[in-house]
């Protein structure tokens, strides 16, 4: 994972290094200007960027703006801050907010945030399968530009989007037992049972064999996003005693989850077994 950090600071800059060799797959690049990490982001791909604004903390909107035109893809934006909150960080366009001084295990988490936002985006992006649209499932690449319009979006004006996933963790167990045509039943059934319990406003998108993805767009309240997941998973509970076949002897192990976007947080988990 490569990140690039920007700050002045050199207590922040020393433990960055100090947490970077405690984790072996962190390639860590510092920049104390703007100036020379857009060089650096003109050039090179990195993974994430933290950035402490101050003290010209009116630059930093332009500044999220100005490396949007010059990546390629999207990448998380982290702001670090000892005054600046969570609300302010989203405000200007920020995936997430690391306060300050950085503890530890927040900063472990950051880096899963971000390792799942960006395995899920290299996901949509990859075409080795489509996944056509299909009994209310919209395709793979109709559901990545939805996804597309959302980063946007929480780039623009910090809306806030979730997702929700219904997968069969051990596919390939079952898959390399029973076969293909047995793995695509199973993966069959669990999109009919999830979208059978949906909400209508949600969009659902097959984004992997074993996997169906419900966005939830611009919640009403902090609320609904946990609420909705933890009612698909008590309704995907009642119904995985369906989500088998008889010729079988694996126990299909389904999962419910909800990540936040464009954070990449997981607010919520439950398997099924």
């Amino acid at each position: 994972m490569k990140i690039l950090v920007i700050d002045r600071d050199r207590t922040t800059i020393d433990t960055f290094e100090t947490l970077s060799k405690d984790h072996e797959n962190i390639q860590l690049t510092v920049e104390t200007t703007k100036t020379a990490a857009m060089e650096r982001l003109k050039s090179e791909d990195y993974d994430a960027v933290f950035i402490d604004p101050a003290p010209q903390n009116d630059e930093l909107r332009p500044f999220i703006i100005g490396i949007r035109r010059v990546c390629k893809t999207f990448i998380p934006v982290i702001v670090m801050s000892h005054k600046f909150s969570e609300n302010d960080a989203r405000s200007h366009g920020a995936g997430d907010f690391l306060p300050k001084p950085i503890d530890n295990d927040i900063f472990v988490k950051k880096l899963e945030n971000i390792k799942n936002f960006t395995t899920f985006n290299s996901q949509l992006h990859d075409d080795t399968n489509h996944y056509p649209s299909a009994e209310g499932v919209i395709s793979k690449s109709a559901f990545n530009q939805i996804f597309i319009s959302c980063l946007d979006r929480s780039d623009r004006y910090g809306d806030k989007t979730f997702l929700m996933f219904t997968r069969i963790e051990n596919i390939d167990d079952i898959q390399n037992t029973h076969g293909v045509e047995a793995a695509s039943q199973l993966c069959d059934k669990l999109k009919y049972y999830t979208m059978k319990t949906r909400r209508l406003s949600d969009i659902a998108g097959r984004t992997a064999h074993n996997e169906i993805c419900l966005m939830l767009m611009r919640p009403r309240n902090d609320d609904e996003p946990l609420l909705a997941a933890q009612r698909l998973a008590e309704t995907i509970k009642g119904c995985h005693n369906l989500i088998t076949l008889d010729n079988i002897d694996i126990a299909p192990q389904i999962s419910v989850s909800l990540m936040a976007i464009p954070s990449g947080e997981i607010q919520f988990h439950q398997n099924f077994e």
